[in-house]
C-alpha cells in the first residue's frame, strides 16, 4: 500500500513501451492483475453505527478554502453515510486500493492504512504471504 504509485508509474511506463498489439510481459501482466484486484476487495467490518451492513466510506471533508481532509476514524455503510454526513461538505471515499495513489502526507497515508488494515480484516503485520492470500482468495471479492 505503501508503493502504489510506484505500480501505477511502472505499469504505465510498461504499456507505453509495449507499443500496440505488442506482448505483455510476466510482470506486466502481474501489475495489471495486481491493481484490477485492488478495486474489487470486499470490506469485512461492518458499520458500527447500525451494525447491519459492511462499510462502504470514509469521508472526504471538503472546508471554506476547497481544501481537503480525510476522515479516517470513521467508516459507514452507504445509509449511514447518507445519514450522517451532509453532502455540500463531505463526500465519501470508497474502499479502493486505488486511494493510495492521491497526495498523501505520511501522517495520512499512515492513518489510511490502518483503517483499510481494520476494514478488511488484515494483521497489522502485513507480509507479503499474507498480502498474496488477500487479492487471490474469491472470498475477498465484491460480490
Amino acid at each position: 500500500m505503501r508503493d502504489y504509485s510506484f505500480l501505477v508509474w511502472l505499469k504505465r511506463f510498461l504499456d507505453s513501451k509495449k507499443g500496440k498489439g505488442g506482448q505483455k510481459n510476466e510482470l506486466h501482466r502481474h501489475l495489471g492483475w495486481l491493481l484490477e484486484q485492488g478495486e474489487n476487495r470486499q470490506p469485512k467490518m461492518f458499520c458500527p453505527y447500525c451494525g447491519e451492513r459492511l462499510v462502504s466510506f470514509f469521508a472526504l471533508y471538503r472546508d471554506y478554502r476547497e481544501e481537503h481532509a480525510f476522515d479516517f476514524n470513521h467508516a459507514y455503510c452507504r445509509d449511514c453515510f447518507r445519514d450522517k454526513c451532509p453532502p455540500s461538505t463531505i463526500r465519501g471515499e470508497a474502499f479502493l486500493f486505488s486511494f493510495f495513489g492521491k497526495k498523501l502526507n505520511s501522517w495520512e497515508r499512515s492513518l489510511a492504512i490502518k483503517l483499510f488494515k481494520e476494514v478488511f480484516g488484515l494483521p497489522e503485520r502485513l507480509t507479503r504471504g499474507k498480502a498474496f492470500e488477500f487479492f487471490v482468495n474469491p472470498d475477498n471479492r465484491v460480490p
